[in-house]
C-alpha cells in the first residue's frame, strides 16, 4: 500500500514588533537558526514538494527548507494562510480560540487544506506543509478525529515537525507532534 507522508512544519520565530496588516514578518536571527536546523533533519528524506503559507516568515522557512533539499517543487499556496480572524502576534485566550473555531470562513479555508492535502497518494510521497501554529493543530485534530476543543491546551513549537502518514481516507495516522529534537534548547521557541 502507498503512504503520503506529510511533514508539517511551524514557521521560525519571527519579528512579532515588524508585523504588518497582512500577518508578514521577517524571521528572527534565531528564526533562521531554527529553519537552518529543521532542513538538515529533513534533508536525507525522498522530499518531493514542499507547500507554504504566502506570509514572508513561512516564505522564508520553506525556502531554507528548499535549499538543503535537491529537486522538490516549491510552492505557495492560500490554502495554509494564517486565518484572518487570528489575533496574530499576541497570546491566544480561550475566548480568542473559540471565536477563530466559530468562524466559517477559516472552517472553509482549512477543509480546503484538508482536501487538498489529506489526501492517499497513488505512489509513495513526501510533502512539507509550512504554516503556522493554528493551521497545523486545525489539520491535526481533523485527520486524527481529536474534538479541536483540545487544541488550545496543544502546543507547537517554531520548526516543530509533525509528521501525519495517510494511507487511505479512513487510515490516517500521527507519527509526531510537535518534534523539536533537532533543535537545542537555545532554539526552541513558542
Amino acid at each position: 500500500m502507498t503512504r503520503r507522508v506529510l511533514y508539517l512544519i511551524r514557521n521560525g520565530e519571527y519579528d512579532r514588533n515588524a508585523m504588518d496588516e497582512e500577518f508578514n514578518a521577517p524571521l528572527t536571527e534565531r528564526g533562521v537558526l531554527q529553519a537552518q536546523r529543521t532542513a538538515s533533519a529533513l534533508k536525507d528524506l525522498p522530499i518531493t514538494a514542499i507547500y507554504t503559507s504566502p506570509h514572508e516568515q513561512t516564505g522564508s522557512t520553506a525556502g531554507i527548507i528548499h535549499e538543503s533539499l535537491d529537486s522538490a517543487l516549491f510552492a505557495a499556496c492560500d490554502e495554509l494562510q494564517q486565518y484572518r480572524s487570528s489575533s496574530v502576534g499576541r497570546t491566544f485566550t480561550r475566548e480568542m480560540i473559540e471565536k477563530a473555531m466559530n468562524d466559517d470562513s477559516d472552517d472553509a479555508q482549512m477543509q480546503a487544506a484538508y482536501q487538498r492535502f489529506f489526501k492517499p497518494a497513488d505512489v509513495d510521497t513526501h510533502e512539507v506543509l509550512v504554516c503556522h501554529g493554528n493551521i497545523i493543530l486545525d489539520l491535526v485534530c481533523h485527520a486524527t478525529n481529536v474534538n479541536p476543543d483540545v487544541w488550545s491546551h496543544m502546543l507547537i513549537n517554531n520548526c516543530a515537525i509533525n509528521i501525519v502518514a495517510i494511507e487511505s481516507v479512513d487510515d490516517m495516522q500521527l507519527v509526531a507532534f510537535n518534534d523539536v529534537r533537532h533543535l537545542p534548547e537555545n532554539l526552541r521557541t513558542e
